[in-house]
């Protein structure tokens, strides 16, 4: 990837995909720079159960309210790998994928 120079990126108000990769990889690597052993497989280990026991499970008995929709096409994507629990923006922006939208009344 590379850099434009500011005067030259233009406001899309999306990140873009490069972006978004810098962004998880710079995230993935903070806790083995906290003093963490990378090979440590316990560590790891709690943290992916740790990251997989406390997602929301999507309710599939009944749709979701229509007023209660995700804001981004990523949403899917971004609470699949658990950022419903570690990006607080997730709920206002991904409410249906983070699994806060209440049934419709039918």
């Amino acid at each position: 990837g590379f850099l434009l120079p500011e005067n030259q990126i233009m406001p899309t108000a999306r990140e873009t995909w490069e972006a978004i990769k810098v962004i998880a990889t710079h995230t993935l690597s903070v806790p083995w720079e906290q003093g963490w052993e990378r090979g440590d497989s316990t560590i790891r280990g709690e943290m992916e159960g740790s990251i997989r026991s406390s997602a929301p499970s999507p309710s599939f008995h009944s749709p979701p309210s229509p007023s209660c929709h995700d804001h981004d096409q990523l949403c899917g994507a971004w609470a699949a790998g658990g950022a419903c629990d570690t990006w607080p923006e997730m709920r206002q922006r991904c409410p249906a994928s983070c699994g806060l939208c209440r049934p419709s009344n039918i």
